[in-house]
């Protein structure tokens, strides 16, 4: 329908006039060729332009598509990261979450007393005693890969002492992209 506007106005002007010319008679315009040749290529002119704002109207409403999908997928993954949250705040004495590059990404008050120093930002596998840190990323990978809940026992060297913790690692969703 949108594309139809562009080229309508155009092919009704060449219909119109190549009827007038045809029935009224051809000493009527003198100039026929010249405004046939016009028309045509007005006609031409609209049909690509129409075709190429419809191409341009149709990637916008695929992109706020996208968008939109993104969005809806992110409020779903803020509420699974909520209630992974809740779940671990009453079944642990502690839950820290992690970025992508395994840094601390928020803290609280009994985060910060329990590691000695403001936690946040500091690099998570670096406080996991040097023996763990194997058992530690391999029970990340597979709770990254395969969406599996992992429980390691596992030795934290902080500033303060070596402490012995149980970790219930949990992958958070991440959004995907939409082609």
């Amino acid at each position: 329908v949108r594309a139809c506007m562009s080229w309508v106005v155009p092919i009704a002007a060449l219909c119109s006039h190549a009827s007038i010319y045809k029935f009224i008679h051809k000493s009527a315009t003198g100039f026929f060729p010249e405004a046939q040749v016009l028309m045509v290529w007005l006609f031409i002119v609209a049909i690509v332009g129409a075709r190429r704002n419809e191409i341009h109207a149709r990637e916008k409403w695929r992109a706020e598509r996208r968008a939109i999908s993104a969005e809806h997928e992110l409020e779903e993954n803020i509420s699974v990261l909520e209630a992974f949250q809740t779940v671990a705040s009453n079944m642990c004495e502690l839950a820290v979450i992690l970025d992508q590059n395994l840094c601390i990404v928020q803290s609280d008050d009994r985060i910060d007393a329990f590691f000695g120093t403001k936690a946040v930002g500091d690099h998570f596998p670096d406080k996991v005693n040097q023996d763990d840190r194997q058992r530690f990323h391999s029970a990340l990978q597979t709770a990254t890969e395969n969406r599996i809940i992992q429980s390691i026992p596992v030795g934290l060297d902080l500033d303060y002492a070596a402490l012995k913790v149980q970790l219930l690692i949990v992958a958070a969703p991440t959004c995907s992209q939409a082609s």
